[in-house]
């Protein structure tokens, strides 16, 4: 930068003035490279932290994951309660069709289990013996939560008839049942008995 004498004042005037000539170029190629180099760079961090969250689900603040998590909670505690009722309700009039639209709902090994055990022992039992059973949730809690991963705490109450007792017979039970967020879908990965 250099100073200028305003030929009015014998004050020297502050305002800049660039250097003319091969060295003010050569400067001014250095300011403008450095800012280049600076803006390219913070383009690649801002990239790297959008990739690293998007594949990782390393949160970019904090409540954001807390948010997360609380519609994670609330979410896959309403797909536990519906779901375990569709998994352990059938009739067996409509067995094989109920338990198939259940399977919707599953996913992961449990989904291979659960059609294992359900086309051989299940419906074959169900229409063998008229078998009916209705399940209800009386109470659910969550027991652990993470943005796509839910595990819920169910009491289930199960009405069951069935061709030698016609009474419907009540009993109590408790599960956990493991919830994991599919594209915008929670389904059910474990049902375990507690």
């Amino acid at each position: 930068m250099k100073l200028r004498r305003d030929s009015a004042s014998s004050e020297p005037s502050t305002e800049y003035q660039p250097e003319s000539g091969p060295a003010g170029r050569r400067r001014m190629h250095v300011i403008l490279g450095g800012a280049y180099a600076v803006v390219v760079l913070a383009l690649v961090v801002a990239t790297g932290v959008l990739l690293v969250q998007n594949t990782t689900g390393w949160p970019l603040h904090p409540k954001l994951t807390s948010d997360a998590v609380d519609q994670a909670r609330t979410d896959g505690l309403r797909a536990a309660n519906d779901d375990v009722v569709a998994l352990l309700s059938y009739d067996f009039k409509t067995v094989d069709d109920e338990l198939k639209k259940a399977r919707e709902s599953l996913t992961g090994p449990f989904l291979d289990d659960y059609t294992k055990l359900t086309t051989t022992v299940v419906a074959p039992a169900a229409k063998d013996q008229n078998i009916t059973t209705k399940a209800t949730v009386v109470g659910s809690a969550v027991v652990s939560a993470e943005p796509t991963h839910v595990v819920a705490l169910l009491f289930i109450n199960q009405s069951t008839t069935t061709k030698a007792a016609p009474e419907a017979s009540s009993s109590g039970s408790r599960v956990t049942l493991t919830m994991d967020k599919v594209g915008d879908r929670w389904l059910v990965s474990a049902l375990s008995p507690v």
